[in-house]
């Protein structure tokens, strides 16, 4: 199965780079959180309405539900909160982290009040992406840096690697 699985924290650029990866290599593109959105409802809606569980059972059953070669899946930023879905991932394709930094993060999400796990104060941002950092390089195959690099450059990094998936 050649199936590329893109983490990183909320902000990292995961789903512009999956779409610019996905015209350069001519494969099929799956955004989870849109999917998610598109079966249950507004992501923010879920956490009000029902809660981060509940939101992390939709996500484990929607990754699961994709299936096929040549596709890029961006996932939310906690996807890898879940050791299934993380072992789901490394058996069905290869997973990239696409990391950027906190400074970086925080400059891109500066005016997004649509994120439930971002509007909760710095500290509680930054506690949250130094938990997720370790979980994201524990799961990766690859980490690729987005800090300073256009999504171009990194769907190009992405189609390299990806001639040694075959």
């Amino acid at each position: 199965m050649r199936c590329i699985y893109l983490i990183g924290f909320m902000g990292s650029g995961k789903t512009t780079v999956a779409k610019e990866t996905g015209q350069l290599l001519g494969w099929r593109v799956i955004d989870l959180d849109q999917e998610i959105e598109e079966r249950f409802g507004r992501i923010s809606d879920i956490f009000k309405r029902k809660g981060e569980h509940a939101f992390r059972c939709f996500e484990s059953e929607v990754l699961e539900a994709v299936r096929g070669d040549d596709i890029i899946v961006s996932t939310g930023g906690g996807i890898v909160e879940n050791k299934k879905n993380v072992d789901y991932m490394n058996y069905n394709g290869y997973v990239i982290h696409l990391q950027a930094s906190f400074k970086e993060i925080s400059k891109r999400l500066k005016n997004d009040t649509d994120r439930p796990l971002w509007n909760n104060g710095q500290k509680k941002q930054r506690e949250l992406y130094t938990k997720r950092l370790s979980l994201y390089h524990q799961a990766a195959h690859f980490n690729l840096s987005t800090d300073c690099q256009t999504p171009e450059e990194i769907a190009c990094q992405i189609a390299k690697l990806s001639k040694s998936f075959e």
